[in-house]
């Protein structure tokens, strides 16, 4: 399987079933973007992508765009189904909310403990709704965050 940023391997897929009651429970939405939207409700809410791209595996399809990756799952006889990975790199994509790409990684840390996220010398998850959020830094601010959905 390709990888498109860290969040398509396989190997990630391991957390899936592990999905504890938390504080945030609602990360599902990033910015105009929901999980379970349709490839047409994410055209409409974003516009025309830079490009797309295909993909084997849970996550068949990806549109990018400036600031934000979106990925579909597979639905029944190949065809693409609906959102179900999220990678957001730029700062107008929060998820939920507060957790946005730029903001300090401090505040983030402070925010995701407070919202039951697990915080670790390198790296921040917070779990919720069948689906998890992955923090990534780079000198001291939020350089993406993904979200993944249990498939």
């Amino acid at each position: 399987m390709a990888r498109l940023n860290g969040f398509w391997f396989a190997g990630l897929m391991t957390l899936v079933g592990v999905a504890p009651v938390s504080a945030a429970d609602n990360i599902l939405k990033v910015g105009p973007v929901q999980v379970g939207d349709s490839e047409a409700q994410v055209r409409s809410a974003l516009g025309k992508p830079l490009r797309s791209s295909r993909h084997e595996g849970f996550i068949t399809r990806v549109l990018h765009y400036p600031g934000i990756d979106v990925g579909f799952d597979d639905a029944d006889l190949g065809e693409v189904g609906t959102v179900a990975a999220i990678e957001a790199t730029g700062p107008r994509y929060c998820f939920d909310g507060w957790l946005c790409p730029g903001m300090s990684y401090a505040e983030a840390k402070t925010l995701a403990r407070s919202r039951g996220g697990t915080v670790e010398h390198d790296g921040i998850t917070v779990y919720g709704d069948s689906c998890w959020i992955v923090v990534s830094q780079a000198r001291g601010r939020v350089s993406a965050v993904e979200m993944r959905c249990q498939p």
